[in-house]
C-alpha cells in the first residue's frame, strides 16, 4: 500500500507558485491541507481520484455520462450513479443507472431504476450492510394529487419524491427492501372534506402540498441524501423547498407510510426540517436561511458532534440579489427524549453554527450543484460545482489548497486554456490511510490536464516518514519520537501553523519529545531547514 502526504518546498509558510498559465489542475498548495485523495466525477465518462498534487492516483471509465456522484465502498470498489438514455423525466440530476466497479475498473454489478413512472436521480448512500439508499422521482396522477388537496397541477404532470433502500442481487438486479414516499406525509388547509386537512402551522411534521413551486412538475427536487448510523435516521435536501429534512429509517415500509412506529414513534413523518419555516407557516420569507442548497451531510469527524450538519448554501434567489454562496454548519438540538427541539414554532437552531463566505462574497458562487465536507483534521473541503473549483480551508477560513477540474465533456483540456463547462456535482476526500486504500496500488500518476506545467509538489509516506534518514512518528499523541542520522548535529524545531517556534534543539540520533501539553492540530517539524507536516492527536 502506498500512502502520500504533501511536503512543503522552500518554506512551509509560502504557497507553491506556478506558471501564470496555470488555468486548470493544482492552483496552489500550502502543505497544511489534509493528507488524502479526492474523488470526483466529471462531465465526461471518467471518474478520477487525485492526490494533493493533482496527480491521478486512480481512474475509472464508466457508462454513459459520468457527472452523477461517485463513492468508494469499504473494499475500494466504485459505486456510481449515472444517467440512462431517453429518460421519461428530463430534469436536472436525472439518473436511472447504478453501477459498481472494482478498483481495477471491472463492472461487477449494474441495475436500472427507470420507467415511464419513476426514475432514480441525484444521489445515493451506501449502507454498511451492503444495501443502498436511493432517491427517485415518481409520477402521481392528477386524481391522487387532488385527493391530497393540491390546488395547482403542472400541465405535464406532477412528479414527487421517494426514498428506497435496495439490496443488490446478482450482477444486474436488486430488491427493494424499504420505501418512503413524500406523498404519504402531506397536509393542506384548503379543503376540510379531505382526510389530510389541518392547521399547517401546528403540524410541522407534515409537508404542505400547496407550498413551493406549484407549476414545476419537479415539485420538490431532492438533491442529496445522507445517513446517520448512530441515530438510524436519513437526511435529505430539497432545493425547490429551500429546506433540509430528517426522517426515521428504523421503521418498516408500512410504518414509513404512516405516522406511528420506529424509534421515534412518528413513523415516516418529518422529525426535523430546517432552512425555510415559511413552508410550515411559521415566520415569513425573511426567516428563510437556505437558498437552493445542496449536499446536506452529517459531520462524522473526531471532535465534532455527529448531529451537526454541513450544507452548501448556493445562494440561488437571495433577496438581496447578490450572487454569492456559502458553506454552512448547523447544530440541531435534541431534547432529553431525543426529539429535535423547537422554539417559537420553529425548529432550532435559530442561527448558523459556522459559515464560510468568499472575500468579497461574490468571489465564491455556484447557483447549482456543489458540496462541502468537514475533514478529520477539522479543515473543510468545498466544491464550487459550476466552476469545477475545489478548495480546502482551515478553521480560520484561510484557503490552503485549490484545484480546478480540467475535464469537459470530451475529456481533459490543455493547461493554459479556460475549461468552460467543467462542472462537478460533488467531491469526496478520503484520508490517505483509509481502509478503502488498504492493499491497493495507488499510482503516482500525472496531472489530468494535457500538456501540464512542471509543479513543485512532492509526496511521501505518512506512517513513518524516511527522508534523508529522518524518521518520526506521525500522527502523534503524547510522545514524539524523531530519529536523525544525517549529520553530526541536527537543528530540530517544532513550529505552530502560525509560525511560532515552540521547541528548538540541536541533537543527533533518537529524540523523544513530550508534547502532551500541546493542543491537538497541525504542526510543522523542521529538521535542518526542511519542513515536515505533523498531526497532533
Amino acid at each position: 500500500m502506498k500512502k502520500y502526504s504533501t511536503l512543503l518546498i522552500l518554506s512551509f509558510l509560502v504557497a507553491t507558485g506556478y506558471s501564470q498559465q496555470q488555468t486548470v489542475g493544482l492552483q496552489f498548495s500550502t502543505g497544511a491541507e489534509s493528507d488524502g485523495f479526492t474523488l470526483f466525477s466529471t462531465v465526461s465518462d471518467v471518474v478520477y481520484l487525485i492526490d494533493n498534487c493533482g496527480y491521478v492516483a486512480q481512474s475509472w471509465e464508466v457508462s454513459n455520462n459520468g457527472s452523477g456522484p461517485s463513492y468508494l465502498l469499504e473494499n475500494g470498489d466504485l459505486l456510481k450513479l449515472s444517467r440512462v438514455g431517453n429518460t421519461p423525466f428530463n430534469a436536472g440530476g436525472g439518473a436511472g443507472l447504478l453501477e459498481q466497479y472494482t478498483w481495477d475498473n471491472d463492472l461487477v454489478w449494474s441495475a436500472t431504476y427507470s420507467s415511464q413512472d419513476f426514475l432514480s436521480h441525484h444521489d445515493i448512500f451506501a449502507l454498511s450492510n451492503g444495501n443502498i439508499l436511493m432517491m427517485a422521482w415518481e409520477l402521481v396522477s392528477d386524481e391522487e394529487a387532488m385527493a391530497k388537496g393540491r390546488t395547482t397541477m403542472p400541465a405535464t404532470g406532477l412528479w414527487t419524491e421517494t426514498i428506497l433502500e435496495i439490496s443488490p442481487v446478482g450482477t444486474d438486479d436488486f430488491d427493494i427492501v424499504w420505501k418512503w414516499r413524500a406523498f404519504d406525509h402531506l397536509i393542506q388547509d384548503v379543503d376540510p372534506a379531505l382526510e389530510n386537512f389541518g392547521v399547517v402551522a401546528d403540524n410541522p411534521q407534515l409537508l404542505d402540498i400547496n407550498k413551493g413551486p406549484l407549476n414545476d412538475r419537479d415539485w420538490l427536487h431532492y438533491n442529496s441524501i445522507d445517513y446517520n448510523v448512530d441515530l438510524d435516521q436519513i437526511l435529505f435536501s430539497s432545493r425547490n423547498m429551500n429546506e433540509i429534512y430528517i426522517i426515521d429509517h428504523s421503521t418498516t415500509t408500512e410504518e414509513a407510510a404512516g405516522h406511528t412506529g420506529g424509534n421515534s414513534g412518528k413513523g415516516g413523518d418529518y422529525l426535523f426540517r430546517w432552512g425555510n419555516p415559511f413552508n410550515y407557516d411559521q415566520g415569513t420569507v425573511q426567516d428563510q436561511k437556505l437558498f437552493g442548497q445542496h449536499n446536506a451531510r452529517w459531520i462524522n469527524t473526531p471532535g465534532s458532534s455527529s448531529r451537526n450538519i454541513t450544507i452548501f448554501n448556493n445562494g440561488f434567489g437571495l433577496p438581496s440579489g447578490i450572487l454569492s454562496s456559502a458553506a454552512v454548519e448547523i447544530d440541531p438540538i435534541l431534547d432529553q427524549d431525543n426529539n429535535y427541539s423547537m422554539a417559537d414554532g420553529k425548529f432550532l437552531p435559530a442561527q448558523l453554527f459556522w459559515e464560510y463566505e468568499g472575500d468579497p462574497p461574490t468571489s465564491f458562487y455556484s447557483s447549482r450543484i456543489s458540496s462541502v465536507q468537514r475533514l478529520l483534521n477539522q479543515n473543510t473541503i468545498i466544491n464550487e460545482g459550476e466552476n469545477g473549483r475545489f478548495f480546502e480551508i482551515d478553521f480560520t477560513g484561510n484557503i490552503i489548497w485549490e484545484y480546478i477540474s480540467p475535464v469537459v465533456a470530451n475529456g481533459p483540456v490543455n493547461q493554459g486554456t479556460n475549461p468552460g463547462n467543467n462542472a462537478v456535482f460533488k467531491i469526496i476526500k478520503y484520508p490517505a490511510d483509509d481502509i478503502r486504500f488498504q492493499d491497493k496500488e495507488l499510482s503516482t500518476g500525472i496531472p489530468i490536464e494535457l500538456n501540464p506545467n512542471d509543479v513543485d509538489c512532492m509526496l511521501s509516506s505518512t506512517d513513518t516518514p524516511i527522508v534523508s534518514e529522518i524518521k518520526y512518528t506521525n500522527p502523534v499523541d503524547e510522545l514524539l519520537t524523531i530519529w536523525v542520522e544525517s549529520f553530526d548535529s541536527n537543528d530540530i524545531s517544532l513550529i505552530t501553523i502560525d509560525g511560532k517556534r515552540i521547541i528548538n534543539l540541536n541533537q543527533r540520533g533518537t529524540v523523544d519529545l513530550d508534547i502532551s501539553h500541546l493542543n491537538a492540530g497541525l504542526y510543522f517539524l523542521m529538521v535542518n531547514g526542511k519542513a515536515y507536516k505533523l498531526m497532533k492527536k
